[in-house]
């Protein structure tokens, strides 16, 4: 990929992660935070949950994405994270 193309290609999803509502915005982050400290609680039902919610407000989110994908991991369901990154593949 060229350097252009890159460029590009980040300043659209920059623009997609912008056309997000503020209010959705703010309550995805904190519906991310309170994942956080669920996840740190070991109690990763609940953390995945919140992540799922927050995901659903702002899809652009790397780092709730990423966080979704952990959590997976550590529940070992390899078959819900293929399906979720088929779903929600990076645009």
């Amino acid at each position: 990929m060229s350097k252009v193309q890159a460029k590009k290609e980040n300043a659209l999803k920059m623009l997609k992660y912008y056309n997000i509502p503020d209010r959705d915005r703010e309550n995805a982050e904190k519906l991310y935070l309170k994942g956080i400290k669920k996840y740190k609680k070991n109690k990763y039902e609940e953390a995945l949950n919140l992540y799922y919610e927050s995901f659903n407000l702002n899809p652009q989110a790397p780092n709730v994405r990423d966080s979704i994908i952990v959590i997976l991991q550590v529940l070992k369901r390899d078959d819900e994270i293929q399906d979720f990154l088929k779903r929600n593949k990076k645009n």
